[in-house]
């Protein structure tokens, strides 16, 4: 089943029903997967919970029959609309099959402790899992951050219990009417980049494979103070992300000084060429520090339409 097949078998179902099973995932330090923990929720809770996600079927439903809606394969360079999904067939990503294959069955989730501090301490996302015997279990995760916790802190948070309030004495949670992606079958379907890459830890795997990156650049491009270079990519995740692409080109080995000359010239960019034992080689600028990342990123494009140069922020090749 493609990725777009996968799509419609989720969006046509009218109501998802089914079982709802709420999880945490907690990533413990210098854990490569998260742990996870369920909790016991209430069937009204559970009906809520599937007010939401059908309330996003639906949306979702109505825009992509009227071709309102896109679907691409995820770029990690390319900033989607917000009329665009991206997915991901997860079997081809070891660490991301890994994490969804290992999250337990519901039956054997244990339940969440309020004594669990350390799992509280690291807790990055929930789960909702609904499980439909006719189905593939669809997943649908948000991001959490502790400051949703909801304690009482400072403050007096007063809570209706039947016909009167109560101090709240323990601690709860606050949870979004918003989901980040799902996942079911084969792919993951991100509705929002940002914090479906936070939930899977794509920021924390490009900074593993940063040096590499680098090491690949300083392989084929001659850039003075490379040192200072590589501290300003390693220093931010966006820089991170565009060095990764940069190093995944495979026109990288084949640009020539006199390339990088042309487009600085066309483009009229503040990037400078300094000699250094006796070779010629591009100028980091702290003052500037995206100015090379852009560069090597080919961001300057001419439109054939009216003809003139523009930088852009992200970009997806076309098949040609």
């Amino acid at each position: 089943m493609t990725a777009e097949q996968k799509f419609q078998d989720l969006i046509n179902i009218e109501e998802i029903t089914g079982a709802v099973t709420l999880g945490l995932g907690s990533f413990p330090p210098d854990s490569e997967e998260p742990n996870y923990r369920s909790l016991n929720i209430s069937d009204g809770l559970a009906s809520e919970f599937r007010t939401i996600i059908n309330r996003y079927n639906a949306a979702f439903r109505k825009d992509y029959g009227d071709n309102d809606l896109r679907l691409l394969e995820y770029d990690a360079g390319y900033k989607p609309y917000s009329h665009e999904i991206e997915w991901v067939e997860f079997p081809d990503v070891d660490y991301l099959s890994n994490l969804l294959n290992d999250i337990p069955d519901p039956a054997d989730m244990p339940l969440f402790s309020q004594q669990e501090n350390e799992f509280l301490k690291h807790l990055r996302f929930y789960v909702i899992i609904i499980q439909n015997e006719r189905r593939d279990p669809i997943y649908c995760f948000c991001t959490y951050s502790k400051k949703k916790e909801l304690s009482k802190g400072k403050k007096i948070i007063a809570v209706r219990i039947g016909d009167r309030y109560e101090a709240l004495t323990q601690k709860g949670f606050v949870f979004d009417e918003r989901i980040d992606c799902i996942a079911s079958g084969n792919y993951v379907f991100s509705f929002n980049k940002n914090r479906f890459q936070l939930i899977f830890r794509f920021y924390d795997k490009l900074k593993e494979v940063a040096t590499e990156s680098l090491t690949s650049i300083q392989a084929c491009i001659p850039i003075a103070n490379f040192s200072d270079f590589s501290t300003s990519c390693m220093s931010h995740l966006q820089k991170l992300e565009k060095l990764r692409n940069i190093a995944n080109k495979p026109y990288l080995a084949q640009i020539t000084i006199e390339d990088i000359r042309r487009t600085i010239d066309r483009n009229r960019l503040n990037v400078e060429f300094v000699v250094e034992n006796g070779q010629e080689k591009l100028k980091f600028d702290p003052k500037d520090k995206w100015a090379i990342l852009n560069l090597l990123d080919d961001a300057y494009l001419e439109s054939e339409m009216t003809h003139l140069n523009y930088e852009v922020s992200s970009k997806r090749q076309l098949n040609v």
